[in-house]
């Protein structure tokens, strides 16, 4: 054994049993004594910084992480985001200091000349300004606001919701194509349910339908919701519980149980789902195509129009906010406004 060698065991075996503080003070000797430490760390520092510092790999890691909780959706919304913002950069790595308010700028404006919406715009934003400010917190990078300049609210959509009267033309429609039935079902049902999104939907479980009443979990909030189970309701789970038949879902959606397996099988169903929407709104010849979301916007504006308080609307649809009730009947309002100014011009 050399003599360095030997003297370096000898000084960690004296080491045995000390204090952090007495360790930290040890190394520091260690590496004067004799320049060895930071040799040995060098290449793992590197290393760390480079992944630290990787605002890529640091929101790769967080949607790693969003996947082991079961938060797929969130995981999905992450790299959705971040691939986005790489294929503007032309680069599969984004060093974190380059997250600022130009480049960010920028990346609006590529956005914005591929046809991108605004809200969408917004989406993406606020994805990556929530794993920004997670990086700040975990001391990563400076704090600063680099998503300052750029779109991050939420304006208005395009008209959603479609009249009331067309339900009743589409639950009496007769589709030869049994696909065509389930989606159309699934879409009634939405709307029998007060909006009751797809992926809630998909995920309810035959538990989940008990003693006259439909209790779930709105998977997007986390907030408990109560339905009584109407005959039009129970009419369609009826229809389809030989077709879910031992799963242990309430509608023929997911047949998985795994996590992971379950949630591919609804991102699938979902896009299925929109596409024999379509199929439906071209053989009925809408002017507004239905959409997994217009069976939602339509139970509010329906309940608006016949003066159900907008707070009551809010519970129903189970949002935190009647602000974000507010949003989904703003079309609806200008919708009013237009025809009350065509009723006056009438007159003229």
């Amino acid at each position: 054994m050399t003599s360095k060698k030997l003297q370096m065991e000898n000084f960690a075996s004296s080491m045995r049993g000390c204090s952090v503080r007495q360790l930290r003070d040890a190394l520091l000797v260690l590496d004067r004594k004799f320049g060895l430490f930071e040799t040995m760390m060098s290449g793992h520092a590197l290393v760390q910084n480079d992944a630290q510092t990787s605002f890529v790999r640091y929101a790769e890691s967080l949607a790693d992480e969003m996947q082991a909780q079961g938060r797929f959706k969130t995981a999905q919304a992450y790299r959705s985001a971040v691939k986005s913002l790489t294929t503007c950069f032309g680069r599969e790595e984004i060093a974190l200091d380059r997250i600022d308010a130009a480049s960010m700028g920028n990346y609006q404006t590529w956005l914005l000349r591929r046809g991108v919406t605004f809200n969408t715009v917004s989406y993406y934003m606020r994805i990556l300004r929530a794993i920004y400010r997670r990086a700040v917190r975990a001391g990563l990078t400076r704090s600063d606001d680099p998503f300052r300049e750029v779109y991050t609210g939420t304006g208005r959509t395009r008209k959603r919701a479609v009249d009331a009267e067309l339900l009743s033309v589409l639950r009496m429609t007769e589709f030869p194509d049994s696909r065509l039935r389930l989606a159309r079902d699934l879409f009634l049902f939405s709307f029998y349910t007060r909006g009751m999104s797809f992926v809630d939907m998909a995920y309810l479980r035959k538990e989940d339908a008990a003693g006259g009443a439909i209790v779930y979990f709105r998977r997007k909030t986390g907030r408990q919701l109560t339905i009584r189970i109407e005959p039009c309701i129970k009419e369609i789970i009826d229809r389809y519980a030989p077709v879910a038949g031992t799963t242990p879902y309430l509608l023929p959606i997911l047949s998985a149980t795994e996590p992971a397996a379950a949630f591919r099988q609804y991102r699938s169903a979902l896009v299925c789902f929109n596409r024999r929407l379509k199929e439906i709104s071209r053989l009925l010849r809408l002017e507004c195509g239905l959409t997994s979301y217009t069976a939602r916007h339509t139970w509010a504006t329906t309940a608006y129009r016949r003066h159900v308080p907008t707070q009551v609307i809010s519970e129903g649809l189970g949002h935190g906010s009647e602000r974000t009730t507010r949003i989904y009947l703003a079309a609806f309002e200008q919708s009013e406004v237009d025809e009350a100014n065509r009723r006056i011009l009438e007159i003229l």
